[in-house]
């Protein structure tokens, strides 16, 4: 199996693949179909997964029937998004790290659709951004996602948790010498 679909994604490029099979865990099916509705804009969605394995005589294999049941719901898009608990980095500076964005003009081809992991991505990238400014020890809460009576739009609102104190490198000192290198032109070219 695992042959085959490295065999797809190199042959398919433009296409997404994943496997499922009947010895997975039920969770780890459902898992797999969730992964393509939620890339693709399906925040709500709802699978369920089934395996039975029919009885059958030592002479016949073992067979099993795979059933998922499929409820995508609507596309779900992006209302607004907000963060709330920066101090140190205004919201438009981390807005900008956001793949996640309310849709506009765009919205037709797929931007502004709520996207389970950009979501996460998101999350990963603002805490990068504290790294870089920094923030040693900034945490980011896990996004909070209120979908509208109807389902079909999202306002999104990530929780910076706490920044932190912002560490600053108070002097480089060089000591020693290497052949060929003054340590001078190292310290020439600090910021």
């Amino acid at each position: 199996i695992m042959s085959m679909y490295r065999y797809l994604t190199k042959l398919l490029t433009h296409i997404r693949v994943a496997v499922a099979h009947g010895q997975m865990p039920e969770h780890e099916l459902e898992n797999v179909m969730l992964g393509f509705l939620k890339r693709d804009g399906f925040y709500s969605a709802v699978v369920e997964a089934g395996i039975e394995t029919p009885a059958r005589s030592a002479a016949q294999e073992e067979t099993r029937t795979v059933s998922l049941r499929v409820e995508p719901g609507p596309k779900v898009r992006v209302h607004s998004v907000s963060i709330t608990g920066n101090q140190g980095i205004p919201e438009e500076r981390i807005s900008r790290q956001m793949l996640t964005r309310r849709g506009g003009f765009l919205s037709l081809f797929g931007r502004g659709l709520l996207k389970e992991p950009v979501l996460k991505d998101d999350v990963a990238a603002i805490r990068g951004l504290y790294l870089a400014n920094g923030y040693l020890s900034a945490r980011v809460a896990p996004p909070a996602v209120a979908l509208s009576a109807d389902g079909t739009s999202a306002d999104v609102t990530i929780l910076i948790e706490d920044e932190g104190p912002q560490s600053r490198i108070g002097a480089v000192v060089i000591e020693g010498e290497a052949p060929g290198v003054r340590p001078s032109r190292w310290i020439d070219r600090l910021p």
